[in-house]
């Protein structure tokens, strides 16, 4: 009866992995599918070995003799210590995690990018280069042809360009649309994961002025309103860095395991697009999320306006000093607003628009909304990084570069 049963399970075992095993060329070939009568969601490499190697593991160990099983976990843990050592000593880009290795605490900015620093390997396999300025790209020179028009772009994370490569950057658009108009023009980006409008103000302060540029633009975003202020005021603040603890907990901290999901995220990243347009749908359940009644996140409550009046004085002051800095160092400045994508078609959700339109205007500050920009455009969910993350992407770079720099010469900053 026992070796019957053992038989039976042996046979189950057997066809749980090969069925997992065809699952990975499955995911190569599709991109991603669901199975919905087994409730499977097959979209990560990661979903498919966390259960096929357990399996294999289960099946060698019913094979073979347990001394030898024991024999071969030792060995395994052996190489995976020993590779873990030599990516350490090699410590190559795409061996470290990714967030936690270009951010760094700082007792200005809170937190800030590390100079020199790199990664690979991000929502989208996206590749990070730091420059010695401590922003994403190459090497700015402090001098400037006086025929070159300077752009400085500051922003938070939809402005770093979190999902894609730096050339896909709303920035790196701009300088392409408008050298093919006939402008001569560099643009930098000197957006930073999480930053708000207090942190704005200091790297306008700190890092931008010196290199003297003729345009400065600044991204803002619902949640920029909860951070106008900075903490300096609290004697006991100190600068921290919330990417510290690494991208995949205690994985994030090992040099192997943070190697196998940049890899992972770089051949997904090849690979996503293949399930189609049904995969990148999410405004709707992102808009189902975003509701009046969801007081517990405070960034919605601010869609829909409801703004405790101290945000509001304090992102008025915030831009009252941007102007005096732009406007004694005789810097045009635009600021614009991305739109999140539960906002798209979406008007209650808008109230924060206005409030920042009007402020712009109180503070004699040009503003553009990109709001309704982005709603014109067909396939809307595809401008983001939906399922995967809500920020925009390539197609979303592209296409809030040509209405920004479309702005930008309608305003007179460019002929």
């Amino acid at each position: 009866m026992k070796e019957t049963a053992r038989k039976y399970f042996v046979i189950l075992l057997n066809a749980g992995i090969l069925v997992y095993v065809a699952f990975i060329p499955a995911l190569i070939l599709t991109g991603g599918f669901e199975i919905k009568l087994l409730g499977l969601n097959i979209i990560h490499f990661s979903r498919i070995f966390e259960t096929l190697i357990p399996l294999v593991f289960l099946r060698i160990f019913i094979a073979i003799d347990w001394k030898d099983f024991i024999l071969l976990i030792v060995t395994v843990v052996v190489c995976i210590g020993f590779f873990e050592i030599s990516l350490r000593i090699w410590n190559p880009m795409i061996a470290r995690p990714v967030s936690s290795q270009i951010h760094r605490a700082s007792d200005i900015y809170d937190w800030e990018l590390i100079p020199n620093s790199s990664a690979v390997g991000g929502q989208m396999g996206e590749e990070f280069k730091i420059n010695s300025e401590g922003i994403r790209g190459n090497e700015n020179e402090l001098k400037k042809l006086p025929e070159v028009k300077r752009i400085i772009c500051i922003g938070g994370s939809f402005t770093f360009g979190v999902g894609v490569d730096i050339e896909e950057t709303y920035t790196k658009y701009i300088k392409k649309i408008l050298e093919e108009k006939g402008s001569k023009v560099e643009a930098s980006n000197y957006g930073v994961i999480g930053y708000n409008m207090w942190q704005y103000v200091e790297t306008l302060k700190r890092k931008v002025l010196k290199f003297n540029p003729d345009i400065v633009t600044i991204a803002l975003s619902p949640d920029d309103l909860a951070g106008s202020l900075p903490p300096y005021d609290n004697p006991d603040w100190k600068g921290s860095n919330p990417f510290a603890g690494g991208d995949h907990g205690l994985a994030g901290k090992s040099y192997f395991f943070s190697f196998i999901n940049n890899v992972e995220a770089i051949v997904e990243s090849k690979i996503r697009y293949k399930r189609g347009l049904g995969y990148l749908k999410g405004i709707e359940e992102r808009q189902a999320e975003f509701t009046p009644e969801n007081t517990d996140d405070y960034t919605v409550q601010i869609m829909y306006g409801n703004i405790k009046e101290r945000h509001r004085k304090n992102f008025k002051t915030a831009l009252n000093k941007i102007k005096n800095i732009v406007d004694k160092a005789g810097i045009k400045l635009l600021l614009f607003q991305i739109p999140d994508a539960a906002q798209l078609n979406n008007p209650p959700t808008q109230k924060v628009n206005q409030f920042y339109k009007q402020v712009c205007k109180d503070v004699g500050v040009e503003y553009f909304d990109l709001t309704p920009v982005v709603e014109k455009k067909d396939n809307l969910p595809s401008l983001y990084l939906f399922p995967i993350d809500a920020h925009a992407s390539v197609d979303g770079h592209r296409v809030m570069a040509e209405a920004i720099a479309g702005r930008l010469v309608e305003l007179g900053y460019l002929k």
